[in-house]
């Protein structure tokens, strides 16, 4: 078999494989209530609906216009099974696209799309937030296709004026899509420009103004400025600054493909294969972007794993680039394909089994009357939770979560148990005592314990406040780990 068909053959493969996940990917958080104008219990039914709930948007939550315009009209129109056909075809473009991005390395576009497929796979943080989950993907994926489409329109030559204004459009859009990419990109952009002298062309100034006006509506948003507010201390000391970084530094345990760049960049510079040098300067833009995003993400003290998507994706490509220098032995080749298929089967298992649970809550929503749901998780080691939506977790089962879902399938309220808990409340009822929540009114169980006939009078809790400021040094480096109270 040729390259080309080997190729064509992998991105077939992966598209049907990509398809069957995201069919097994439930609603989750997010996807609950964008279904409705934000902010009220009103059905999206018209793009006139999406407008009006993303100004309210705008104006509360982000600027992030563009992805959430694209979560809504899936959420509340379209439907998720035309968001999985979509957002499949997505993938296959952030494939196609990733790999033109490196195509000037290697000789067959085979071997770069498969390790841009496995480092994806692996070792992207949270790849089932960034690629599987709707509102996620519409911020992420889709917004590196849209990146990776204005860099390709940037570099190409178009003289035909009468593509300007189109152009002008592209840009705007391209800018005003999340932050975690576009900042950084904005300055490296400057940077290309200012570092080597080059006068932009007339279509290059025509999607750099649009995309700078983009960056500027996104991050002038007042709902992107409460949000970064929010929180903050707006008290400035050496001291808290330098704790609040560390902190978030050490909550950099999730960043994979950042350390294996600067790993092989370091090695390839040792090993002669590259100019240090030369390397930063041809790619200027996406060392610009790793930096500053990274430091971005380090200032808004964000641990999610999807929050570092923007620096680690730029980190793929550029690792990308520098494994084209090396020769990859093709039997670690055939080793790489073995564990993806064992993988992939073994991931497919477990996206079913957690489908059907999902399905199962979906029934009981439907045709209970005391809208108590009963749940069971889909258990697997750890690393594996990367590549499904649990449609029951820590964020379904809080109150705000539970009204959204509630709301969507026109109940008034619902409450998740686990199947294991419910059981231990049915079959040992003394050992239960039952509370109710004062805001919501939902039942909550908590497990008494034995007190040898003894009755209990009363229950006190006293609670100390850590003082932060009498901690050593030492221990206000791990601040963020230690007890709030005591």
């Amino acid at each position: 078999m040729n390259a080309k068909k080997k190729y064509i053959l992998l991105i077939t493969i992966s598209g049907i494989i990509f398809y069957i996940l995201n069919h097994f990917t439930p609603l989750y958080s997010d996807d609950w209530h964008y279904n409705f104008i934000y902010g009220t219990f009103e059905n999206i039914n018209s793009l006139s609906d999406i407008i009006k709930s993303q100004y309210i948007h705008y104006f509360n939550v982000n600027g992030r216009f563009i992805p959430h315009f694209i979560v809504q009209l899936f959420d509340g129109i379209l439907g998720k099974e035309l968001f999985n056909i979509f957002n499949t075809i997505a993938f296959i473009f952030f494939l196609l696209l990733s790999t033109h991005f490196v195509k000037d390395e290697y000789k067959t576009p085979y071997l770069p799309s498969f390790l841009i497929l496995m480092l994806c796979f692996f070792l992207i943080p949270s790849f089932n937030n960034c690629f599987l989950w709707m509102s996620g993907a519409c911020n992420y994926l889709w917004v590196a296709d849209i990146l990776l489409l204005f860099n390709i329109l940037l570099f190409k030559q178009i003289n035909n004026r009468i593509y300007y204004p189109i152009l002008f459009i592209i840009g705007i859009i391209s800018g005003w899509t999340n932050e975690a990419f576009v900042i950084g990109l904005s300055i490296g952009y400057l940077l290309y420009f200012v570092i080597k002298k080059i006068k932009p062309t007339l279509s290059q100034i025509s999607l750099l103004s649009g995309f700078y006006i983009g960056v500027a509506l996104l991050v002038i948003s007042p709902g992107s400025i409460h949000r970064a507010l929010q929180g903050s201390d707006v008290s400035f000391s050496i001291t808290t600054t330098l704790h609040n970084l560390i902190s978030s530094l050490l909550n950099m345990n999730n960043i994979r493909l950042l350390p294996i760049f600067i790993i092989i960049l370091l090695y390839s510079t040792y090993k002669r294969k590259i100019q240090l040098k030369q390397f930063i300067n041809d790619n200027i833009i996406w060392i610009t972007t790793i930096f500053i995003t990274f430091v971005f993400v380090l200032f808004t003290k964000h641990s999610s794993g999807h929050s570092r998507f923007g620096f680690e994706f730029f980190s793929l490509l550029l690792t990308v680039k520098l494994l084209s220098k090396f020769n990859i032995n093709k039997y670690c080749i055939l080793l790489f394909h073995i564990v993806l298929l064992i993988t992939v089967i073994y991931v497919l298992k477990l996206s079913y089994n957690n489908y059907c649970e999902y399905k199962y809550c979906i029934y009981q929503i439907k045709q209970t009357k005391e809208n108590i749901i009963l749940t069971q998780e889909t258990n697997c080691p750890s690393y594996f939770e990367r590549f499904f939506i649990k449609f029951i977790d820590k964020n379904t089962i809080e109150n705000w979560t539970q009204k959204w879902i509630a709301k969507r399938n026109k109940k008034d309220s619902l409450l998740f148990i686990p199947q294991d808990a419910y059981n231990k409340i049915k079959n040992t009822p003394d050992k239960f005592k039952s509370a109710f929540y004062t805001t919501e009114e939902l039942p909550f169980y908590i497990m008494q314990k034995p007190t040898n006939n003894k009755k209990i009078k009363s229950i006190t809790f006293i609670l100390e406040e850590t003082n932060y400021n009498k901690l050593p040094f030492y221990l206000r480096l791990i601040v963020h780990k230690l007890k709030r109270y005591k």
